[in-house]
This record gives C-alpha cells, structure tokens and sequence, in this order.
C-alpha cells in the first residue's frame, strides 16, 4: 500500500500531539502515539512507526517500566537504521543511555551517550550533542566523578552559549548546581540556580524555575535551615500545579512533608505525604510510595500512634518486595529482548546478503559488460580532456605570472629609481641654497672687513681695529665650520666617507671635545661642566663620526646659552649602549620646532644668544653619524628654559669586532 504526503502529515500531527500530553496526561499520550502506530503499520510508514515507539519508550521511562522502555527503543533503532535516519538514531541512543542509567547499570549507558554523541558530531548536530554531553556529564555525577560531570556540563555551556539556548543554559546551570552542592561548593550552586530561575521568569518556562526552587530548597535542608527550605520548596510546587505533572507533583509533597516533620509541624506534614501518597497510587508510583510510607511511619511514630505507624511499615515493605521483583523481573526480560534483537538483525543480514546475491546474478553480463567498456572509455576521454585543459590553463598562467612578476620587478626599480633621483635632486636643491645664502653672506662679510682695514686702516685707533680683527677671525671661524660640515654632509649623501667603526672610551670623546669649545664657553662666561654617571665605559663607533657629532651638540649649547650660563656635558651607563647628553640653561627650544631639527628640508635655522649664525645643517650631520653607528638622537627643551640632546651608542664588547 503506497501512503500519500497527506497521510504521513496526519500521522506526523497525531506524533506532535502525543508529545504536548506528555507531561500532563501520560496516559491520553499514550493513547494517541498507539493510534499513530497503528495507522503508521496500515500506511507502511516506516518513520511514523519507528517515532511513536520512540515517544512510547519515554512514557515507560517516566513511569519507571525500563523494559518496556527498552522493547520499545530496539525496535524503533531497527526502523531508524534501514531508513537510514542519524538523527533518530541519536536520539534513542539517548534513551537507551538514560534507561540503565536509571537502572544503575553505568558502564552500559556512558557507552550508549558516547555513541549517541558520536552520531550527532558526525550530522554537526549541536543540539544533538548538547543533549548527549548533558547526559553523560549526569552519568558521571551518578558514578561520583564530580570532575569529569562538571567537564562535560561545560560543554554544554559552551554550544548553547553559541546558538543561545536559553532554556537549554537553564538546564545546564541546574544540572551543574546540583554535583557543585556535593562537592561543597554550595554558594557557587545557588548562584547557577538563581541564574536558572532568572531565566525561567525571562523565557516563561515553568520547568526551570520550579525546578531552581526545588533544588535551592535541598541545598537548604542539607544545611538544616528547614524553614528556607520548606519555602522554596512551596514555590516549586505552586509552579508544578500550574503544569499538572502528577509525577512530579508527588516528589514535591514527600519533599514539603519531610520539611514539616522536620519542623515539629506534624499535621502539615500528615497533610502533605497523604496526598501524595493518594496520588502514587492513582498512577502508579513505586520508588516514590517506598519513600512516602516511611515518612508516614515516621510521622504516626511521632505521634504515638504505633498501629498506624506499624501499617506504614507493612505498605513500604510491601511496595519494596514489588518493586525489586519487578526489577528482576525486568533484567530477564530485557536480556531475552537482547538475545532476540540480535537474532533478528542476524538474519535480517543473511537475508539482504541473499537478496543481493540473487540480484547480481540475474543482471545480464553482456550487457555489464558493454557498458563498462562505452563507460570506461568515455571515463578516459574526459579524464584526457580534464588534464589537457588543466596543463593548458597551468601553462598559461605560469607564463602570465612569470610576466606580472617581471611587470612588478620593473615596476619596483622604475619607483625606486625614482625615489632615489627625487632624494638627489632636493639634496642638491638644499646644498647649493646652503652655499648661496649661508657661505655667501660670511664671505662677504670678510671682504667687506678687508676693504674697511686697508682703507681705514691709519685712521682707526687701535681698539677699533682689534675688534674688527677680532670679529673677522669669528666670521672666518664659522665659515670654516661651514665648509666642514658641507664637505662631510656631501661626502655622507655620496657615500664616500669612510666609516671605521673601533673602540672609544667615553670619557675621552667628551672630554677631547670639551677642550676643543672650551675658549668659546669663556668668552661668554658660559661654565663648561663634565657630569659622569656611573664608571666610564667603551662605546663602539667612528671616532671622527662622533667627534663631528659632540662638537656641533656643544658648539651649539654654547652659542644657544645667555652670558653666564651653564653647559652640562656626560653619559650614563646602560645595559647594552652608552647615553651621552649635551645639556644647556639657554633660551630652549618651541615645541612646534623640535621635529624640524633633524630634517634636511625644514632646518631650523636661527641666530645665537650673541647673534651666532648657523647653517641648521650641524643637527642633519649628527643624526645621520649616530644612525649611521647604530645609535639614537633626540632632544629634550621647554622654551626659555634650555634644551638637553641626548644621544646612544652600542657598549664594545668582544663580538662587536667579528660583527664588523
């Protein structure tokens, strides 16, 4: 019989039906997915069947019926395997995993869960996997291995953090509390329940804060606070009523009545365990009435009312004989299912292998034949066409990279040329506008001294002719500097300046040039000081390059420095280099102008304290000479109150000769 998209839909609609009565009333669920598996077996619908056995296995587990749990799951795994259908698979993988959990049989169900979460990583299933991780982490809170449960819970966490399953967390934080509570870490459980029960009011969802309140109030009787605990456990009812769970509903009155007794609140508790125990035996609670009669025993003992006490006792152990008969009973009959499920799937093999056999030898083998050959050739001649148009379009492109990469090559010499001609140019731009302006002017300023001595020389007295001598000697001694500091300037841009790195005592760089502007510093009254921090040490670099560099640095704290002043002149030790300084009391430098200082296009050019000329060229030379041994330069001013330079090189040590 071939069933229709429209039957197989109804069938689908009485399965989701089914699950909506589940929690409410087992029993009408039960009715309905029984319907559903017969209509599925009249339509041949393999899944309908195999999905109604599946929610009818759940109802068993609820109720505590394991083996016909499990009958129930053996044959739904069968009909999900020859449809092929992962997803179910997992999840009664899941069941079978839950049910000897309960059953206590540990081993058994870690295998069932770990399988059941390879099939949903294998469908990338993460709400599959959750619920498989989440099971697990239960199994090992059962077996006491707290560590291992608590891994696996944060797994959970983790994937429904990521699709932001918020009842799903809820769970979580609930399942997490309750292993963080037998280990002790009893404020870290109430937390998580808090959180749960904050998301239950959030999302709407009954379950998370009736169960939040129910585990707060166990963490509170294990504290003895029985009051708390009996209002938490209130909550949890009220919002189990709302949801008419019988089941449930019982554990929640043995738990308030337990409270109560606890409380001296013997009729309050009389109240509570009678009422679940009525509602045990309307739908058939075992491990639940063991628990209620002893608490009723408890309470008539209190009481003094031993006959009724005496008749509790007897309704417990009578429930405990039945249970664990129905226990034993259940084990036989879960093996002989085992043993007949395997029979079943043994011959089912033998007859597809048969099936198969008999199928190969009826096709036709010319036919097979003939086909293969056409196929095979055909096979060949794309396969040929496939490597031909590759090795085509390979060669092509190999060729086309081979001319982008000389493309760019040319490219990059083309830009670098380029670069280094603009480098050139506005070099030769800065040296002659260096030669037209700041040699021109002090060469004129000589031969317009000349002119003046020899035409005047017999009438000017002899003070005014010495200060004219005097002030044509400085004139000569700042061209002099000039011309030096252009033709080493020139010779660096040309590379032609030889550079011969050694090893040079510190204290003898400053002090060398020290001497050399000492009668400079005099004729200002400027007061030269040599200030050591530390032992002198050995800096490795081109002597004459650093010479260059302290005498400009000193020249110009000289002439930047008022009458009178002060010009410090050190270094100080590091670790690996040798900071030296150049530190004076003049007029300091604005803080618009210090990165103008180092750079050849924007010298900052300006008189001294005595109306000293500069080229600004002095400072470029000093940057590029440490640069060039491997040192840092860099200033340090507030206007009007001086300026320090400072300046690194490399300490000498016995590599630094093999380096060269």
């Amino acid at each position: 019989m071939m069933n229709s998209s429209v039957d197989t839909e109804q069938v689908n609609l009485m399965n989701r039906l089914g699950i909506e009565y589940m929690s409410s009333d087992p029993s009408v669920a039960e009715s309905i997915f029984n319907k559903s598996l017969v209509y599925s077996d009249s339509l041949q619908f393999k899944h309908g069947k195999a999905d109604a056995r599946m929610y009818l296995a759940e109802i068993e587990i609820r109720r505590g019926n394991y083996s016909r749990a499990v009958f129930y799951l053996n044959e739904s795994m069968v009909l999900y395997n020859e449809l092929n259908d992962k997803n179910g698979l997992g999840l009664c993988l899941n069941y079978m995993a839950t049910v000897h959990n309960r059953q206590g049989n540990f081993d058994v169900a870690l295998s069932y869960a770990s399988h059941s979460l390879q099939v949903f990583r294998e469908l990338d299933d993460l709400e599959g996997m959750a619920k498989a991780y989440n099971l697990i982490g239960v199994i090992y809170d059962n077996m006491k291995e707290f560590d291992k449960a608590i891994l696996n819970y944060q797994k959970v966490l983790e994937i429904y953090s990521t699709t932001n399953n918020q009842e799903g967390l809820g769970r979580v934080y609930i399942n997490l509390a309750i292993v963080y509570g037998r280990i002790g870490r009893t404020e870290e459980a109430i937390r998580l329940l808090e959180k749960s029960i904050k998301i239950g009011e959030d999302e709407n969802v009954p379950f998370l804060m009736a169960a939040g309140y129910g585990n707060l109030a166990v963490i509170y009787s294990h504290q003895e606070d029985y009051q708390k605990a009996l209002e938490y456990h209130l909550l949890s009812y009220d919002i189990k009523k709302q949801s008419g769970d019988p089941h449930s509903l019982v554990i929640s009155e043995i738990n308030i009545a337990y409270n109560y007794f606890y409380l001296k609140q013997n009729a309050n508790a009389l109240q509570y365990i009678l009422r679940a125990i009525k509602t045990g035996h309307e739908i058939g609670l075992k491990l639940e009435m063991i628990e209620a009669y002893d608490l009723l025993s408890k309470i008539y003992e209190q009481q003094g009312d031993f006959r009724s006490a005496f008749m509790a006792k007897k309704e417990q152990v009578l429930y405990m004989d039945s249970l664990y008969g129905e226990k034993q009973q259940q084990r036989i009959a879960e093996a002989q299912q085992e043993i007949e499920r395997q029979q079943l799937e043994a011959e089912n093999k033998v007859l597809r292998q048969q099936n198969t056999i008999e199928s190969l030898q009826n096709e036709n083998e010319k036919f097979l034949r003939t086909f293969l050959i056409i196929g095979l050739a055909f096979a060949l001649l794309m396969i040929f066409l496939l490597w031909f148009q590759v090795y085509d379009r390979r060669k092509k492109n190999r060729t086309l990279g081979e001319l982008n990469s000389q493309m760019s090559n040319v490219n990059k010499q083309l830009k670098k040329s380029e670069l280094s001609l603009k480098e050139s140019n506005f070099a030769k731009d800065q040296f002659f506008s260096i030669i037209s302006h700041d040699l021109r002017n002090p060469l004129a300023s000589m031969v317009s001294f000349v002119r003046i001595l020899k035409r005047d020389y017999d009438v000017l007295s002899e003070v005014e002719r010495n200060s004219l001598i005097d002030e044509f000697s400085s004139v000569v001694g700042r061209t002099s500097d000039l011309l030096e500091n252009l033709l080493l300037w020139s010779r660096s841009q040309t590379g032609k300046l030889a550079f011969k790195p050694t090893s040079v005592r510190a204290e003898a760089l400053v002090q060398e040039n020290m001497r050399i502007v000492e009668s400079n510093a005099k004729s200002k009254g400027i007061d030269l000081k040599f200030v050591c921090e530390g032992e002198d040490m050995w800096v490795y670099a081109d002597i004459n390059m650093m010479n260059t560099v302290m005498r400009n640095l000193l020249s110009n704290a000289v002439k930047f420095t008022l009458r009178n002043g002060v010009v410090q002149v050190g270094f100080y030790r590091g670790e690996d280099e040798c900071s030296f300084f150049v530190k004076d009391s003049g007029i300091g430098i604005e803080p618009s102008k210090i990165s103008q200082l180092f750079n050849l296009g924007q010298q900052h050019v300006r008189a001294g304290t005595d109306n000293e000329k500069g080229s600004g060229l002095g400072l470029i030379l000093c940057k590029e000479f440490v640069e060039k041994n491997n040192g840092r330069i860099w200033v340090e001013s507030v206007a009007g109150e001086g300026a320090t330079f400072y300046f690194t090189l490399p300490a000498f040590t016995d590599s630094s000769l093999e380096d060269s």
